[in-house]
């Protein structure tokens, strides 16, 4: 039953959505998303420290759900507070096994690659010279944003 010595008041809250002056300004994501899970996935794609910024790590997750896979980083982008440390494959963060590997702006520092264990391994990056062409097994030599939107524009083409 109801309770005497307990009041209800209705409260109509009402402003503006543009006055809030609080930002997130990270998100931690649940320690147990599968998403952060690199273990039980057939493709990675990893982004390096070639990448800009934040913004533009959209199309990556973009072209990673395309290939059925998962987005990963090396170490700059974690320390950077762009991906999570679940994230983070090499040496000091996860040891990953896989069929397809694509790397963008991967220098290719041994203890990132010491963590790769892939059928098929490709490189993207701009540096001709980039250590990481001495472990692959594709070399693309290129701007890792347009090349990873040429490849997104290229698996929906043949999605359609």
């Amino acid at each position: 039953g109801k309770r005497p010595d307990l009041e209800r008041i209705d409260e109509l809250i009402d402003f503006d959505p543009a006055a809030i002056r609080v930002r997130p300004l990270r998100f931690t994501p649940d320690e147990n998303d599968p998403e952060l899970d690199l273990s039980d996935t057939d493709c990675i794609v990893c982004v390096g420290n070639g990448l800009k910024d934040s913004e533009h790590l959209e199309r990556y997750r973009v072209l990673a759900k395309l290939l059925g896979g998962k987005i990963g980083c090396t170490r700059p982008l974690f320390d950077r507070g762009i991906l999570p440390y679940k994230l983070q494959i090499g040496q000091s963060g996860v040891m990953v096994k896989t069929k397809l590997y694509i790397s963008f702006g991967v220098s290719g520092a041994v203890n990132h690659t010491a963590g790769v264990d892939a059928d098929v391994f490709v490189a993207v990056d701009k540096n001709p010279d980039a250590q990481i062409f001495n472990y692959c097994d594709y070399g693309i030599v290129g701007d890792m944003d347009e090349v990873c939107d040429e490849l997104i524009d290229q698996l929906k083409a043949r999605q359609a």
